[in-house]
């Protein structure tokens, strides 16, 4: 999948960027080509390549944010795959809508694929929308925007109400509604929304990465494809579009194909002290569970005197247990006991998949750091035991620096 980006990039090239890899290093220089073997970048020292799976990003230099979609014109869009964009001009007939996206670019999108609009959002608003929105419907909505008095005022407020039926056509003033049979024309100004029926839960197309353009759009991609100044890309929603090459701030290749442990709710979390203690179960459990994106002592974590910006800091004995996503393959981390604590720290590190075990062997303070890579192919259920080591309990802060899962 990769080929088409390494031909389409190498259009690129004189573009400054900054590529951003796993821990913050940064490399900044001219962008030469993209593989899947990796990214090479033309620095002030010479080439520099660096491994995909290391790259979150690719961010274009000198890009700034200038929303293109303001006033009361501005609509802001959801798709189902979490693709979301503003708009100032968007109208739909026949289950096809039809919209300018930064600034300049046009697109058809099927209604189908489109969670939600909402018209002239205000921040005074948004948590009314986010409830009202997170309701189960059972037809098109229109949310509807309501005055109200507040108490002890005389100033109006405003609250949301919704009312279900069919949209039938989305002009650039009215939308065309239908309930029980009649037609309906509401005019958009009176709403603070719609959102579209989706009946069924559709399986969509695994996303290559993100797309995000200066004027805040980010377009979950399937497909990636340079053509002149223009970035045509294929949501994963089937979606088409063309971007102006100058609109776009960054490539962001972390979201389709890396999840960081740290950023996933596990299944279960359970700390086992090494004595019986006194104290409340619950407030050490609280005490010792596991630290994300920050050491134990506080802080970046700490392996042979690199700092991670992500990660998992553990106390034994802990266990932890992970839904693995389906298509996700390995699993990578930088592990080891903590540098503030490594002279005393020893654990046991067991890692299991499915109840098979992938990876066990003691982890000590006087080890150097281990790049663990280990296959989650068919894997659904994923657990991570630090245990007791040869020190008891003491200083038992293991790093799992940079722990993700990849495809």
């Amino acid at each position: 999948m990769w080929h088409w980006l390494a031909v389409g990039l190498l259009g690129l090239v004189g573009g400054e960027v900054e590529v951003t890899q796993l821990g913050g290093a940064k490399a900044a220089g001219t962008l030469q080509e993209l593989s899947a073997d990796g990214v090479v970048v033309k620095t002030a020292q010479g080439d520099q390549r660096l491994e995909l799976k290391n790259v979150l990003g690719i961010a274009f230099v000198g890009r700034t944010a200038t929303p293109t979609a303001e006033g009361k014109s501005a609509t802001v869009v959801e798709l189902i795959d979490g693709s979301t964009f503003t708009t100032n001009s968007l109208v739909s007939a026949k289950g096809v809508a039809r919209v300018t996206v930064s600034g300049a670019a046009t697109a058809e999108i099927r209604t189908r694929t489109i969670r939600s609009l909402r018209f002239s959002p205000t921040a005074a608003l948004d948590q009314a929308w986010l409830e009202i929105t997170a309701q189960k419907i059972t037809g098109d909505t229109l949310i509807i925007r309501k005055p109200a008095k507040a108490e002890n005022s005389d100033q109006p407020t405003w609250i949301l109400d919704r009312q279900e039926g069919v949209v039938q056509e989305i002009t650039a003033d009215v939308i065309q509604f239908e309930i029980d049979g009649d037609r309906i024309p509401v005019k958009r100004e009176k709403l603070e929304g719609l959102l579209f029926f989706q009946p069924v839960a559709r399986e969509l197309a695994d996303p290559i990465g993100r797309v995000i353009d200066v004027s805040g759009g980010r377009w979950s991609a399937k497909t990636l494809k340079l053509s002149g100044d223009q970035l045509e890309l294929e949501t994963t929603t089937g979606a088409l579009l063309a971007l102006p090459l100058d609109r776009i701030e960054k490539l962001d290749f972390s979201s389709g194909n890396t999840l960081f442990l740290s950023d996933l709710e596990p299944d279960s979390v359970e700390w086992t002290p090494f004595v019986e203690s006194r104290t409340a179960a619950a407030r050490l459990s609280r005490l010792y569970q596991p630290r994300r994106d920050q050491a134990f002592a506080g802080g970046k974590l700490l392996l042979a005197g690199q700092s991670y910006d992500k990660g998992l800091s553990i106390h034994s004995r802990t266990l932890l247990t992970y839904r693995v996503p389906r298509n996700f393959k390995r699993l990578l981390a930088t592990v080891g006991i903590d540098d503030r604590v490594r002279e005393t720290g020893h654990v046991q590190l067991v890692v299991t998949g499915d109840n098979r075990t992938l990876f066990d062997r003691p982890i000590s303070g006087k080890d150097a750091p281990i790049e663990l890579d280990l296959d989650l192919t068919a894997v659904r259920r994923l657990t991570v035991l630090v245990d007791y080591g040869e020190g008891l309990d003491i200083a038992d802060h293991l790093n799992l620096a940079n722990a993700r899962i990849t495809k």
